[in-house]
């Protein structure tokens, strides 16, 4: 049963209940912490909230205030430890600043499974970025978290921390249920592989049409660390967006990934250069499935155009094999 409908029972103190809500992004953003453990932990799960909020708004202050609800804080146990780095990691992501949030991570099988699952979906998603070659091999990050899960034999708590990955780290969720040798029960796959957007007319994310390109377009080019702002109000389109990607959640609001098919095809091309032809091949099904990035006839986009066309036609190049992923990765420096 999915988290947004199911609100599950924790047992202990309330304020760990708080905290798990918290990791769920299932709490009610009205209620008061608890502080009867003087605090202990109310820092730590309103830094967790404060990730779920930019989340849902988008809003970078709320990473900041996530890294300052912790200036003082000291981890209480190993499941604190491990969280208190992701915490850090997952922020200076997303304020992309790549090179600290890696600094920030140390190995993952040290922590507790919950800490083990967050940590290594911040490291696969930092090894996803094109630009960024050196933080990581994707190849050795996929297959361990694939082992770390196959190694849990509850599968109601393996496919619990599978739709926790997905909610958090939705890029590294969707590489993951894409590749060749991924879980053997496919269990990822019904929480993430509708993450990656479907390029069509209209496109199409999580079952709905949206007909609107521009968004889909800049996702797709910031993804690839390009250049994608519109000099144009882009209010409607959101509005468009929004419709279709803000959804109830628990008591709140939860707003629904977009993962771009061109960044999994790009990185199952680079992960599995050199390995075998299973990684091209699920490359080229899902470029035929979903396509890459959206093209648009507009006016006041036509200055994207250019990285439109090199990234389309570069992925298909390497497909081909044509190119090697590294002239591809020059081509879009």
């Amino acid at each position: 049963m999915s988290l947004a409908t199911h609100r599950p029972v924790f047992g202990g103190h309330s304020t760990d209940i708080q905290l798990l809500q918290s990791i769920l992004g299932i709490f009610d953003p009205l209620e008061k912490l608890d502080l009867s453990d003087d605090g202990l932990l109310s820092n730590f799960t309103q830094a967790i909230r404060n990730l779920w909020q930019y989340n849902t708004t988008l809003d970078s202050n709320y990473l900041n205030q996530a890294v300052a609800e912790l200036k003082t804080w000291q981890p209480l146990s190993d499941i604190h430890s491990g969280l208190y780095e992701w915490i850090h990691a997952y922020a200076l992501f997303h304020l992309e600043k790549p090179y600290l949030s890696f600094n920030r991570l140390s190995d993952s099988i040290y922590f507790d499974r919950l800490s083990r699952t967050l940590i290594l979906g911040v490291q696969i998603e930092l090894a996803l970025l094109p630009k960024y070659s050196d933080l990581g091999n994707l190849l050795v990050l996929s297959q361990k978290f694939i082992t770390f899960m196959e190694e849990i034999q509850e599968e109601r708590y393996r496919d619990g921390l599978l739709e926790i990955l997905a909610l958090w780290h939705p890029a590294a969720a969707a590489f993951i249920a894409s590749t060749p040798h991924s879980l053997k029960n496919q269990s990822l796959s019904k929480y993430s592989f509708g993450y990656i957007f479907k390029n069509g007319r209209p496109i199409s994310i999580h079952g709905n049409h949206v007909s609107s390109r521009i968004p889909f377009i800049q996702k797709s080019l910031e993804a690839f660390g390009l250049e994608a702002n519109i000099d144009r109000d882009q209010s409607t389109e959101q509005g468009r967006l929004n419709e279709v990607l803000l959804i109830p959640w628990g008591e709140g609001i939860r707003r629904l990934p977009i993962v771009s098919p061109a960044l999994i095809v790009f990185n199952l091309l680079r992960a599995g250069e050199n390995h075998d032809y299973s990684w091209n091949r699920m490359a080229l099904e899902l470029l035929l499935s979903n396509g890459t990035i959206p093209k648009t006839s507009a006016r006041y986009a036509k200055h994207l155009e250019f990285n439109i066309n090199t990234i389309n036609q570069g992925l298909l190049d390497v497909i081909e094999q044509k190119i090697k992923i590294s002239d591809f990765q020059d081509m879009i420096k």
